[in-house]
Order: structure tokens, then sequence, then C-alpha cells
């Protein structure tokens, strides 16, 4: 089984086909691999990827103002992402394992303030806490490297 590499274009887009497009043209490698030549085999020992990675950070600060009052102030980042690279799988016909290039990540970061008197149990607390996510999933480039530009 060869690699479903591809063709990429890199001119103008939306535009009239210059004339010399065809030096415009050059290979797409299939993502996530070692680097290979455009069309070589996949070693028989390459095997479809799934990772899942996190990562946390926290920093806080406290502040007690008597023996009844206390301020705290704390920020966080959360970072997570799902990465398939399925070069076996991409060149199945009915059923892969794994999606041929898939990429999920997730980035939430967050600050937190609050004051508390607790003689009075009175608190109050803001929150800011946005979060960013990126799909991704490029599942077959259309045309193989040794095809035809025309």
């Amino acid at each position: 089984m060869a690699y479903a590499d591809g063709l990429q274009y890199g001119g103008p887009i939306a535009a009239v086909l210059p004339a010399n497009y065809r030096s415009l043209i050059s290979p797409y490698l299939f993502p996530g691999v070692p680097v290979h030549a455009p069309g070589s085999a996949i070693p028989p020992t390459l095997q479809d990827d799934n990772v899942n990675n996190q990562g946390i950070v926290k920093v806080q600060y406290s502040h007690p103002f008597s023996q009844n009052a206390l301020f705290r102030l704390y920020g966080y980042t959360y970072y997570s992402n799902w990465l398939q690279t399925g070069p076996q799988s991409a060149n199945q016909t009915f059923f892969g394992p794994c999606s041929p290039d898939y990429e999920l990540s997730s980035h939430t970061r967050g600050i937190s303030g609050s004051f508390t008197e607790f003689q009075r149990r009175l608190g109050f607390t803001y929150t800011v806490d946005p979060s960013t996510v990126l799909r991704a999933n490029y599942s077959r480039v259309s045309q193989a490297p040794n095809s035809a530009y025309e």
C-alpha cells in the first residue's frame, strides 16, 4: 500500500489559471508521518496512530485581610487534543480503525477572583472562562501524485 499523498496548488485562487500553473503545483505529503517520497510504500510496521494529550497550569494567590476575611485570585489554562493519523486506514475501501487525519484541540483559560467574609457569611465571586475548540477532519486528498496535471 502506498501513502495517499496528493498535489497542492500554490497559485492565485479565484483567478484565471496562469500559463505557468505547472510550476505552482507541488506534492502534498500525507500528514503526521515520517518524511517520505511522494507515492512511496507505507512501511508494514507503521501503524495508525491515535493520541490524547492534556496539560493544565494553575496559579493562585490568597490574601487574608483578617481572621474572618479572605481574598483569593487564581488563573488557569487547560489544553487538550485528540490526534489521529491513519495512513493504513486511508487505503481501506470500507473501514479503517481511525480517520486518515483527524485533529481536535481545545484550549480553555480562565481567571477567578473571590472575596469572602466568614463571620457574616458574605461572599462575592467573579469568573471569566473562555474556551476555543478547533476540529479538522481531513479524510483524503483528491489526486494521486503520479497522475497528470491536465
